[in-house]
């Protein structure tokens, strides 16, 4: 799953990875942390191939 989802990160739109920068411009994390923690918990799921 983490394989998956790290690889994912890469695959995601310009557009959707600049909102995950946002999120995590002033918190400490970085917006692939955010990205994977979306992920994995099941809040946000993108399409497998």
């Amino acid at each position: 799953m983490f394989t998956y989802a790290s690889q994912s990160w890469l695959s995601i739109s310009p557009f959707v990875r600049e909102a995950y920068f946002a999120v995590a411009r002033d918190c400490g994390l970085h917006a692939k942390d955010w990205f994977m923690r979306g992920y994995i918990s099941g809040i946000y799921k993108y399409p497998e191939p």
